[in-house]
């Protein structure tokens, strides 16, 4: 093989190396932002469950006080919210 061809092959195996070291780092970069994004959306979804509960919570005791007996009245209440 000459040293033309041996040159070429050296040039395109460093360029296929590249490539790969490349396309790794974008993987993990993706990787990386789509945990990001799944975290936030969890936060995003705890954080409205807790005000759902709170929600209930406060309807629940509101009722509570009013008439302590009348629990028709507080499941009425929490189905309508």
């Amino acid at each position: 093989m000459s040293l033309e061809a041996v040159q070429r092959v050296t040039e395109a195996e460093e360029k296929a190396r590249t490539r790969r070291a490349e396309a790794a780092e974008a993987c993990k970069k993706l990787v990386s932002d789509a945990e990001e994004a799944g975290k936030a959306k969890l936060e995003q979804a705890r954080r409205a469950a807790e005000a759902q509960a709170a929600e209930v919570m406060a309807k629940v005791t509101l009722c509570a006080r009013r008439r302590p007996a009348d629990w028709t009245t507080l499941r009425h209440s929490l189905s309508e919210g």
